[in-house]
């Protein structure tokens, strides 16, 4: 059994040679790794190509696309999906294929994420606010066949095509489980701008990715009408970390202003990356 390894990459110069190199010193090596370079304008290529990987193009800046391009590359029948910009523990390709070939009832799987600048305050609070399972490309391994059958990444979704493919493997009657031994770990932002605009991006092609797979559902609802009140949701969380509450209550009105504009917004807005 074969594995492939997927990694979307646009003007990645500085940080895709670490993952790459974590790539390298795990413990399982994978048979392949593709690297799509997603038109990017820096030496993103180059690097990869030093690394051994094998490079594809693909010049329209959508992360569906890419992702797909990148599939339609590979071999494997097992593929993992990782980000450009993560740092991998060394058992994380090992752990997640284990997991994944070792029950063929299983599809897919989802490894844990943590900051790898977790001594700033709020990489370190976005760590303690992830709540698994979470469906990402940075943490992923699928089965090839589900994959395909599914219809691969919604080539129109700029972000959230991650959730979008999962909620369709999981519609098919798929089982996608979560593996917490399996670790990535991932530079978070470090001031609350990017944060919260990230939150509204998430929120916004989530909302596009639930109404196009016809999965928006009465949580969904949930969230964006009563999320005037998210704070007192949020409030026991302050036994974790005193300053938790605040900063989940401000990431759960960015994505849910994200939320309600992909509902009420017509067709998709472009956005690079």
């Amino acid at each position: 059994m074969t594995i492939s390894i997927v990694i979307i990459a646009r003007n990645e110069e500085k940080r895709i040679g670490r993952t790459l190199k974590t790539l390298q010193k795990q413990t399982l090596r994978p048979d392949e790794v593709i690297v799509v370079d997603n038109a990017s304008t820096d030496s993103t290529a180059e690097i990869a190509r030093k690394f051994g990987a094998t490079v594809v193009y693909e010049p329209v800046t959508i992360r569906g696309k890419a992702q797909n391009t990148g599939i339609l590359a590979s071999t494997g029948e097992f593929i993992g999906l990782i980000g450009a910009d993560y740092v991998l523990d060394r058992n994380w390709l090992k752990i997640l294929y284990q997991r994944v070939s070792g029950d063929k009832g299983i599809s897919g799987a989802s490894a844990s994420i943590l900051a790898l600048n977790r001594d700033k305050l709020l990489p370190y609070l976005m760590e303690l606010a992830s709540q698994p399972p979470r469906l990402g490309n940075a943490m992923m391994m699928y089965r090839r066949e589900p994959l395909f059958k599914a219809g691969l990444y919604n080539p129109r979704l700029h972000n959230a095509e991650d959730v979008e493919l999962a909620l369709r493997v999981l519609n098919m009657g798929y089982r996608i489980v979560h593996e917490p031994r399996a670790i990535v770990y991932h530079p978070y932002p470090e001031k609350l701008s990017p944060i919260l605009n990230r939150q509204f991006e998430y929120g916004y092609w989530n909302m596009k990715a639930k109404k196009g797979s016809g999965t928006l559902g009465r949580k969904d609802w949930l969230i964006m009408i009563a999320f005037p009140f998210i704070f007192l949701k949020h409030l026991p969380k302050i036994k974790t970390h005193p300053l938790l509450p605040i900063f989940l209550t401000l990431s759960t009105y960015a994505y849910t202003i994200g939320m309600w504009r992909g509902l009420t917004s017509e067709g998709t807005r472009y956005r690079e990356g």
